[in-house]
């Protein structure tokens, strides 16, 4: 049952740097943590939305590749969940509705749906379970002992790089800080003060508190179903002895 749980990270559009970094720190997590379970390592991995073509806004999500990297791992999984950032939120609501098995959990950070940010009927995803998780402080802070120099986020329905806050099914936050495993948000020594480091596009896979609440809805849904399967060897063993 565990060998076939199935955990895709996708990171999203490339603009400068790495920006895969706190995806693949998120699947690092998860599957440091998720290991004792039972939870095949190499079945929680990183995907990039578009392999190849990361950094061409003129793309639509590769959601053939990402299946194919599903079914590697299982062709028939027990549990699916989809965690995108960006364009990867993009990518996993295009992906949950071509799966074969209705994706148990997805969680977006931020999720962009194209230049322009507009979810298309293809685009809405499905799952037993959504959350969308935004911010609307900026794109990106190039000093953050000085927010007023951000590049700011234009209409969540009409801007290239902040998330679209209202997805159809989903449990949608507001984000403001980022913050740490705790839930305390960061800190930034600017000599004179101190500041909360404000949630941006750019690091919004990087809030730590958003991987626990993707780590602790995962682990609960397998943990449920590990008492599940207990219970119904316990069941059909007390129905063969009567």
């Amino acid at each position: 049952m565990l060998k076939d749980v199935v955990i895709v990270c996708i990171s999203g559009f490339r603009f400068t740097g790495d920006p895969e970094s706190g995806v693949k720190d998120l699947r690092d997590t998860l599957r440091d943590n998720l290991a004792p379970l039972g939870v095949p390592k190499e079945n929680i991995f990183h995907r990039s939305w578009h392999k190849g073509r990361e950094g061409d806004p003129g793309r639509t999500p590769n959601v053939n590749d990402i299946i194919k990297q599903i079914e590697k791992r299982s062709t028939n999984p027990s549990y699916l969940a989809l965690i995108g950032h960006s364009f990867g939120g993009w990518a996993a609501c295009r992906v949950s509705r071509k799966t074969k098995r209705i994706p148990d959990f997805i969680g977006l950070l931020d999720p962009v749906f194209g230049v322009d940010n507009s979810m298309e009927n293809r685009d809405k995803p499905r799952a037993k379970s959504i959350k969308n998780w935004c911010q609307d402080n900026a794109i990106f802070i190039p000093n953050d002992c000085s927010p007023i120099s951000r590049i700011p986020c234009s209409s969540p329905y009409a801007g290239f790089a902040c998330g679209y806050k209202n997805v159809p099914g989903a449990e949608n936050n507001d984000v403001e800080y980022l913050m740490d495993w705790e839930g305390n948000p960061q800190k930034k020594d600017c000599i004179l003060y101190e500041i909360n480091k404000l949630a941006t596009h750019m690091n919004m896979d990087d809030n730590r508190r958003l991987h626990r609440y993707i780590y602790e809805k995962i682990h609960s849904d397998i943990n449920n179903m590990i008492i599940a399967a207990r219970n119904a060897q316990i069941l059909l063993f007390l129905m063969k002895q009567n």
